[in-house]
């Protein structure tokens, strides 16, 4: 019974020392962090990667009234022709949005954008909800906005 105490408190012991000498390790008492997204490093850790945006129900609407053809979106496709979102033209609809020109819309909630008819599921989800979220592809990183009915 002896041993056994002794063995427990012996691995106890090594348990513990093994775990302080995993530490953070610090560069002038300061922590280094990484920060990544989709498992690539991001060159500027200061950038927002999530957005709030509010969006009025009337411009909604409007966009909505205008139809498909109003987007001006295309399909981008990845090297291997996968569609990865769409990316609209129309700079009206993009700034309701906050979208930038070359911003790439690939999931609205967790419906994956695989057609530009897809990108109406917005406006049904915010009816629903009052918000909705969709993920952007810009500069090859991917953001969070979260659309809220403002008004």
């Amino acid at each position: 019974m002896k041993h056994v105490n002794s063995f427990i408190l012996i691995s106890t012991f090594l348990l513990l020392l093994s775990c302080s000498s995993n530490q953070v390790q610090t560069s002038s008492d300061r922590f280094k962090v990484s920060v990544s997204n989709n498992g690539r490093a991001l060159s500027n850790f200061n950038q927002v990667l999530v957005h709030r945006v509010g969006v009025r129900k009337s411009k909604l609407n409007n966009i909505y009234r205008k139809g498909i053809q109003s987007l001006n979106a295309k399909l981008e496709k990845d090297i291997r022709g996968s569609v990865v979102g769409i990316r609209i033209e129309n700079r009206s609809v993009r700034n309701v949005f906050s979208l930038l020109e070359k911003d790439v819309i690939s999931s609205i909630g967790r419906l994956k954008i695989s057609s530009v008819k897809d990108f109406w599921h917005i406006r049904e989800v915010m009816k629903l909800q009052g918000k909705a979220d969709i993920t952007v592809i810009r500069n090859g990183q991917s953001l969070k906005f979260i659309y809220f009915l403002n008004g």
